[in-house]
């Protein structure tokens, strides 16, 4: 792929994290640093969408990213090793979470799960190094507030893998040497329509846990591997 379809394709994916609507080629050569006309960028929207990238909703002429899209997109981030810098209040408030002694942990996890989970407008899955079998979630309320999640036939259908998110979380092999895994739409098992950003960590001698954010595959992926890297660092203390 050239560099300007690099470039397009990344700011189609950016504006539509950001918008949840169909992206047109007006808005592209409009809002971003592209330097080419409406009509090139409808030739190259139009080699993406055959090569898989981008796809057209029945309902709109613009373009939406496709699960091959957010792959490519992810790689292109780990790539450039692109780190979403937090404000300080941000980074104060999670460190917060720690003041807490050892024999609460669990409790530090539930608020940790809390802090992220409002920092992100997403839900946040934290499994206890000690207590495999339990799973700690918060922020359910923001992934049914999605407009991908809007119909009541796609609420439900979710609510019933929320249901069984406990043993699928589990269930993931999540390789202890890298820092963060991610599972986009047909990969990640507890729902298809969201993507996970995940990374393991082992607390001094009580065993491994993990620390994930799950959202609409149209979630912002740079600063939740970002914010799943350090809340990782700082459970590894």
């Amino acid at each position: 792929m050239d560099s300007r379809s690099v470039s397009l394709l990344r700011y189609l994916i950016e504006e539509y994290i950001e918008s949840a609507s169909p992206v047109g080629s007006k808005t592209l050569v409009s809002h971003y640093p592209l330097a080419i006309s409406p009509a090139t960028a409808r030739h190259i929207m139009g080699e993406l969408e055959a090569e898989g990238y981008i796809a057209q909703p029945h309902t709109s002429a613009g373009r939406i990213p496709t699960e091959k899209a957010y792959h490519f997109y992810v790689a292109e981030l780990r790539r450039e090793l692109k780190v979403v810098r937090f404000r300080e209040a941000k980074r104060h408030r999670i460190e917060a979470v720690f003041s807490r002694e050892e024999d609460e942990f669990r409790d530090t996890l539930s608020e940790l799960a809390r802090v992220l989970a409002e920092e992100t407008y997403q839900t946040v899955l934290i499994t206890p190094p000690a207590h495999l079998d339990e799973l700690l979630m918060q922020g359910l309320k923001y992934l049914f507030s999605e407009p991908e999640f809007e119909s009541q036939a796609e609420a439900v259908r979710l609510a019933r893998f929320i249901d069984e998110a406990s043993d699928v979380f589990h269930a993931f092999d999540v390789p202890f040497e890298e820092d963060v895994s991610i599972f986009i739409g047909s990969e990640n098992p507890i729902h298809h329509g969201c993507a996970l950003v995940v990374a393991p960590y082992r607390r001094r001698n009580t065993g491994r846990g993990m620390v994930g954010i799950l959202g609409p595959t149209r979630m912002d992926y740079a600063r939740n591997i970002s914010l799943v890297r350090y809340a990782a660092e700082l459970l590894n203390r």
